[in-house]
């Protein structure tokens, strides 16, 4: 898989076996992404030689990218760094200028940025196959989201070949299946297609979810970036709320840990992060400073995404490290703002604009 790719505004760290980052803001504002916060790390894994994962973090425009090279030499290495680096190059000159009248107007306009993002990319990781003989078939997945600076509750997902992104929603939500109506228990949502021989097996029902992890043809992609072949992307528009977790992952991770299991390791520290704030606000109130979340230290939000980041590689480690492994997870820290808190404001400016004698 592939090395790191560092963000424009955020220099990440860089390390050959294991990179962590961490992006935050400690504004809540809805009129930006400065309510979402994000954290990352990666491994080269207990096998590879290699480390062909890319990533980009970009919170100031909301974007979010992993991608998971192939080919022999350092094809795997050139082909994600391309990918990200034209991906992420493309979107941020075009979304920065980018305004929308309504929702419709904003999915159809991004999807079509999306996938000219995806056609650049796509072209320019060809044209170098084409120049270097050693890195000749190189290709690339790619997993990336946006979140739009002017709606709390939406954001993009977008995939080429078998990198993921997932939705989970912490324990304190009231979930809906099939059977009915749960409370507590949180529930982890693939958002993104595999573009996979055993995904699409798995699609017709040929074979089930579970064969599919061990199936010889498991790897085989049907679609990436440098192929020759016109791609579809997969693209989705997504609704999420607060408290709500996006992961990007490389198949690093979904190959060592099942659905299941990456969902019960970010609940586990979400569990904790409440109970640590809790226990924050009862010391707390005993001299009379009452903190929420919302007026927390960013510090103390940050903590537990940067920790789960950790267990979700670690474990993956611990179950053979097959491969490359990058997660990305985001958090949406929305708060809407309190309505007396916004009248009193309004009281005070009020009574500041009177004329003094």
């Amino acid at each position: 898989m592939h090395e790191q790719l560092v963000a424009d505004e955020t220099r990440l760290s860089k390390s050959r076996s294991n990179n962590r980052s961490v992006e935050d803001s400690h504004d809540i504002n809805p009129k930006d992404t400065s309510y979402v916060i994000s954290a990352h790390d990666s491994s080269i894994g207990k096998v590879r030689e290699n480390m062909e994962d890319k990533w980009y973090l970009n919170k100031e425009i909301g974007l979010f990218i992993i991608a998971d090279g192939m080919g022999g030499h350092e094809g795997g290495e050139i082909a994600s760094s391309i990918a990200v680096d034209e991906v992420s190059k493309f979107l941020k000159e075009k979304l920065v200028c980018t305004t929308f009248h309504n929702g419709e107007e904003e999915e159809r306009t991004l999807k079509k940025i999306f996938k000219d993002a995806l056609k650049a990319a796509n072209q320019k990781i060809i044209e170098e196959s084409k120049n270097n003989a050693d890195i000749r078939g190189m290709g690339t997945t790619i997993v990336f989201s946006f979140i739009p600076k002017n709606n709390a509750n939406r954001l993009y997902v977008v995939n080429v070949g078998d990198s993921r992104a997932y939705k989970i929603k912490g324990e304190n939500h009231t979930v809906v299946r099939e059977a009915g109506r749960e409370e507590g228990e949180g529930i982890i949502t693939q958002l993104t297609e595999d573009h996979s021989v055993t995904a699409e097996m798995v699609r017709k029902g040929l074979i089930s979810e579970q064969e599919a992890r061990t199936h010889e043809l498991k790897h085989t992609l049907t679609q990436s970036l440098g192929s020759p072949f016109d791609h579809k992307a997969f693209i989705k528009r997504i609704e999420w709320e607060k408290d709500d977790y996006l992961l990007l992952c490389s198949d690093g991770l979904t190959d060592m840990l099942e659905d299941k299991e990456i969902c019960s390791t970010v609940l586990e520290y979400q569990t904790r992060e409440r109970e640590e704030v809790a226990n924050s606000n009862k010391q707390k109130d005993n001299v009379n400073q009452v903190v929420t979340e919302q007026t927390k230290d960013v510090d103390d939000l940050i903590h537990p995404l940067e920790k789960t980041c950790d267990a979700l590689v670690k474990k993956a480690n611990e179950k053979g490290g097959r491969d490359n492994i990058t997660v990305v997870l985001v958090q949406n820290k929305y708060h809407e703002p309190n309505k007396n808190t916004r009248t009193k404001s309004k009281d005070n400016k009020k009574r500041q604009d009177i004329p003094r004698m």
